[in-house]
């Protein structure tokens, strides 16, 4: 199940999921950059194999809501999708 945070969009993704606290601070796993209050995205069931984990747990990994589409999409169609949103 895909959680939401920050503003909830009219789409299908949101629908399933439950809304959950923003992870203020903590890094998107697609861009690696903090998450900040006004954010919004998805945090995705995973299991966190990292060193400072053994042995492995799941956690939340958090995503910026245009990372997690750039990582599904890929990055060139995300890009022309929002150059063409914002007249690029």
């Amino acid at each position: 199940m895909t959680d939401w945070f920050g503003k909830r969009h009219d789409a299908p993704v949101y629908d399933d999921g439950a809304e959950v606290p923003v992870p203020v601070g903590m890094a998107c796993w697609y861009c690696k950059e903090r998450i900040k209050a006004d954010d919004d995205g998805f945090q995705i069931p995973a299991l966190m194999d990292v060193p400072q984990f053994d042995p492995p747990e799941y956690g939340p990994a958090n995503y910026h809501r245009w990372c997690l589409f750039r990582m599904i999409l890929g990055p060139r169609l995300t890009d022309a999708a929002l150059r063409k949103h914002y007249g690029g």
